[in-house]
């Protein structure tokens, strides 16, 4: 009698496991997509380079704070930053000034 319980407490712990999915999906990607997403930088994407967003984490700003295009404060606080690879500052620095950049007002170089 005691078999026919933990057989069939077995057999429908078994039923259950069919019923889980997979915690990842995989979903084809076009090779644009896949350069976006792995070097996409403010230019391409609209957004910071994953290797800025890198460098400001560590130089231990807010990587939030800095995204944002008036972000000034972040550009003159990653300027001073000590070490951090001089390529890698610099590099962040030119996409956050970029940043910046992109959102000043245009004007014609004739007017007055």
């Amino acid at each position: 009698m005691g078999f026919l319980v933990v057989a069939s407490l077995l057999l429908s712990g078994c039923a259950v496991l069919h019923e889980f999915k997979p915690a990842v999906q995989v979903a084809a990607m076009t090779p644009g997509e896949y350069i976006t997403l792995k070097r996409g930088d403010v230019l391409t994407s609209g957004k910071l380079s994953v290797a800025t967003l890198e460098t400001i984490r560590v130089a231990g700003l807010d990587d939030g704070v800095c995204a944002k295009p008036e972000a000034a404060d972040c550009i003159h606080a990653l300027s001073d930053v000590r070490g951090v690879a001089a390529e890698q500052r610099l590099s962040a620095l030119s996409e956050l000034w970029l940043n910046q950049a992109q959102t000043l007002p245009k004007t014609s170089p004739h007017t007055t």
